[in-house]
């Protein structure tokens, strides 16, 4: 069996870990002006007034996080690993107090360059995707996957070596988003860790993602006017500094339109429901949505829970084979701790419409997709509960825990979907 694989006791022990990790702080909002941003001299600070408060809870920044990296399409069970990986890494070092998100004191230099750097943007990303979906942006895809995917290639190359606002080469962007009502924007995120007291540079950041994003909407059709610069920079919990831990950003827009590449009405959508279900085990189904043809149904048995009134399909996280094979018996041994099952999931509505738009040519499915309620779960199921998070999408990542002498039989059904 595939627990014995692994190092004895770990997936134990981390289990409990797991189980804690139920935090709740908020970012403050600060948006700036591009001309400011841009303009040499000009001043971003005070950081005084935000426009708005972003709440957070752990299990929302480790769903965003898992968003964010399964958008670029990596090996799926790498993605379960590494989801699973940063549930444990952020119960050491993100304070979660309620209010300002802070860093544990130490954090901010513990790692050396290149792991505090990658943690860091990890981190920024997931912020990025919690402040897109509350401006209403849900659905997203890597935008260097998005333009690959449609044959951009020639595309991503000329305009590189062009140069943007900054005057530095045009990197791309990380994201390419859209809202329920198919406004679309290109988005690029920086972040970082602040060491006590100091002073990051916010606008020579902001200012680098406005020179990433300066040239590329133009060149998609249909255009993509719209874009987000966003930066998040970290403090720890005992840093004096008057900045709190906070979030800034610009919002520039552009006029001009070039000859691109043409993307069909429904491409982020495809490739963000695309990337979760490859992420969830569902590589052939993926491989379908993405490829935009009809083809032939496969019936698959998918593992359900009821949470709040919908049934949402699960896979576990931290299973490193296809996850679907898992229900077919409820051995409770199979699971990292008798009782405890972090996943992954997907609204099985929203799963069923995946499925019909794979079976036909029409993207007319994928059109209707409503935009559902986004929250953290604090939830009681039948035999246990559930923690976690929601996002508008319809895709779920978090933890059943059953009560004592309950089963999975009691919070797992199996519903066949074609796919």
């Amino acid at each position: 069996m595939w627990r014995q694989s692994l190092p004895p006791g770990w997936m134990r022990s981390s289990s409990n870990v797991i189980k804690a990790a139920v935090g709740f702080s908020e970012l403050p909002v600060f948006e700036r002006d591009p001309q400011d941003v841009l303009t040499r001299g000009a001043h971003i600070r005070p950081f005084a007034s935000p426009s708005n408060m972003l709440a957070i809870s752990s299990w929302r920044l480790a769903h965003a996080v898992k968003k964010a990296e399964c958008s670029g399409l990596p090996s799926p069970a790498f993605l379960r690993w590494t989801s699973l990986g940063f549930l444990l890494e952020q119960s050491q070092l993100l304070h979660w107090n309620g209010h300002n998100l802070r860093l544990f004191d130490g954090m901010a230099n513990f790692y050396d360059d290149f792991s505090r750097t990658s943690l860091a943007g990890r981190i920024a990303q997931g912020v990025t995707v919690l402040f897109m979906e509350d401006r209403g942006f849900p659905f997203f895809e890597r935008f260097g996957t998005f333009m690959r995917r449609h044959g951009g290639q020639s595309i991503l190359g000329r305009v590189a070596a062009k140069k943007g606002s900054e005057g530095s080469r045009s990197r791309a962007p990380d994201f390419v988003h859209e809202s329920a009502t198919q406004e679309r924007a290109l988005v690029e995120s920086k972040g970082g860790f602040v060491s006590p007291r100091a002073q990051p540079d916010i606008k020579g950041a902001l200012r680098s993602a406005l020179g990433q994003l300066s040239v590329w909407g133009d060149y998609l059709v249909p255009r993509i006017p719209k874009a987000y610069a966003i930066a998040t920079y970290l403090r720890e919990v005992s840093d004096t500094s008057t900045e709190p831990s906070l979030i800034a950003f610009v919002d520039p827009d552009s006029d001009e339109q070039r000859d691109g590449l043409y993307y069909p009405r429904t491409a982020i959508r495809m490739g963000n429901y695309a990337s979760w279900l490859a992420a969830m085990g569902l590589v052939e189904a993926s491989m379908k949505l993405w490829s935009g043809s009809e083809s032939s149904p496969e019936a698959i048995h998918a593992p359900v829970v009821t949470i709040q009134g919908n049934q949402v399909a699960i896979a576990p996280l931290g299973e490193p084979r296809h996850p679907w094979s898992w229900f077919s018996i409820y051995e409770t041994e199979r699971f990292i701790q008798p009782g405890v099952l972090p996943f992954m999931g997907i609204r099985l509505d929203t799963l069923r419409t995946l499925g019909e738009t794979m079976r036909t040519d029409s993207r007319e499915p994928l059109e209707r997709l409503e935009q559902f309620e986004s929250r953290t779960l604090l939830e009681e199921v039948e035999g246990g509960s559930i923690v976690g998070s929601c996002f508008a999408d319809g895709s779920y990542v978090g933890q059943i825990s059953l009560k004592e002498g309950m089963s999975f039989d009691n919070a797992v059904v199996l519903e066949e979907v074609l796919l």
